[in-house]
């Protein structure tokens, strides 16, 4: 383990700007904050570039087994005192450790993976692999990341995030998806690319509108679906409206008249699933 104390060692600076979506890009680097979230992306079957550690910290216990990890794998990992570790954090009250990890890559050719074919022998009950989100211009990154628990949840392999959305690998989408990124995977596409990737894989896109006609509880949601779930404020944009199969609202018999992003794909992935295991 190598042991960091000064402030101007370079890669303290660079752990840091991750917290900017610039050097994100960059590097191909995010960071994994929290003993919780760490502990996922360790035992999961996902690439860690390297952890950081405090060795004073009070959670120093439920850290250590996570160091012994690091090193079967042959994890890279720094000692830093607690002022470098908050300057690294993204949260104010850091837990004592921080995974480095790269940014997964994928093209629109995953769609095609993730599809039913039909010919794939005995479809278990309550099988979502065939079932994508889209956030299309969803900015706000509590909900995006809600999106993406949800979706691990049902057991949906894929979300696609527009341009103009927040990015998936900011540390607040990250910890409020609670590991889900190493289960889900993520496409960032531009928005007048999506939508016909998503046709030509064989998915049917349903949209989700307040004032759409047809009930989300009265529609097909048979195999391979896409559900579009726009932004907080706009909805969904102008060319997702033009290619989606069918617009569907979410019926509000009480006095509330919207919800947020993220309950709104909660709901209709959990219609899926019902679907599914009926």
């Amino acid at each position: 383990m190598e042991v960091i104390t000064s402030s101007s060692n370079p890669k303290i600076k660079a752990f840091a700007s991750l917290k900017e979506k610039k050097h994100r890009e960059q590097s191909g680097l995010y960071l994994v904050e929290g003993l919780r979230s760490v502990s996922e992306y360790l035992h999961a079957n996902v690439v860690v570039d390297a952890v950081v550690v405090d060795t004073f910290s009070p959670q120093i216990e439920e850290i250590e087994p996570m160091l012994a990890i690091c090193e079967e794998r042959g994890i890279r990992t720094y000692e830093v005192t607690g002022d470098l570790m908050a300057k690294i954090a993204d949260t104010e009250h850091p837990q004592g450790i921080i995974a480095i990890v790269p940014i997964p890559l994928y093209t629109s050719q995953i769609l095609q993976e993730i599809a039913w074919q039909g010919d794939e022998g005995i479809r278990l009950p309550g099988d979502c692999r065939d079932v994508i989100v889209i956030a299309d211009g969803v900015r706000d990154p509590g909900n995006l990341g809600t999106m993406l628990r949800s979706a691990d949840a049902v057991g949906a392999k894929m979300v696609i995030v527009t341009s103009g959305s927040a990015d998936p690998f900011q540390p607040k989408v990250v910890r409020s998806s609670a590991g889900s990124l190493t289960r889900v995977k993520v496409l960032t596409m531009k928005a007048e690319d999506v939508f016909d990737a998503v046709h030509d894989a064989g998915f049917r896109m349903i949209a989700t509108d307040a004032h759409a006609a047809n009930s989300l509880f009265a529609v097909d949601l048979a195999a391979n679906i896409a559900l579009v779930i726009g932004g907080e404020a706009q909805g969904i944009s102008r060319i997702a409206r033009q290619k989606a199969d069918v617009m569907v609202h979410l019926p509000m018999p009480g006095h509330t008249e919207s919800l947020n992003a993220g309950v709104t794909c909660s709901v209709m992935l959990y219609e899926a699933l019902r679907r599914r295991l009926a």
